[in-house]
């Protein structure tokens, strides 16, 4: 069974591309509005964070070495899940991965970082990539690689 998490606040504003969100959610009060609605799997736990003036679902956060503040979003979720079915039962590695990393490196996109561990998850290394241009940072990929993150020198 999946339920429907809708983060709802202030005026209309809605994104994400269903129609009529109030129709569809039932909404009747004109001061309510829809930012984001999406199926998330029951026991997902989802609070909420402000990024920019809107409202964000958050699934889970932690913190970077560096010490920024880092989400996994329904988004990021979404399509770590879609594109990487394997990583389902590695949340938790996955946040971890970020918190203390055995490797990271700059990504060639600007503003991403890659956090590297080991020996976690389905394979040799579990590799997530963040996104740093936005405030909290957020989780845009994870994925199980058996090749070492380039230029890796084990000693």
């Amino acid at each position: 069974m999946v339920s429907l998490a809708c983060s709802v606040w202030g005026r209309l504003s809605f994104r994400r591309g269903l129609n009529s969100p109030n129709r569809i959610l039932g909404l009747s009060q004109p001061n309510l509005a829809v930012t984001s609605a999406r199926a998330i799997d029951p026991g997902t736990s989802l609070r909420s964070s402000v990024r920019g003036g809107e409202c964000l679902s958050v699934i889970a956060e932690t913190i970077d070495p560096d010490g920024r503040p880092v989400v996994l979003d329904p988004d990021g979720w979404d399509h770590i899940l879609h594109e990487h079915r394997e990583l389902a039962p590695y949340r938790e590695e996955i946040m971890a991965t970020v918190s203390a990393p055995d490797d990271r490196r700059p990504d060639p996109r600007p503003g991403r970082e890659r956090y590297y561990q080991r020996d976690v998850g389905p394979s040799r290394w579990l590799f997530v990539v963040v996104h740093f241009n936005e405030m909290p940072a957020r989780i845009v990929t994870a994925y199980a690689n058996r090749k070492d993150p380039p230029g890796l020198t084990i000693q």
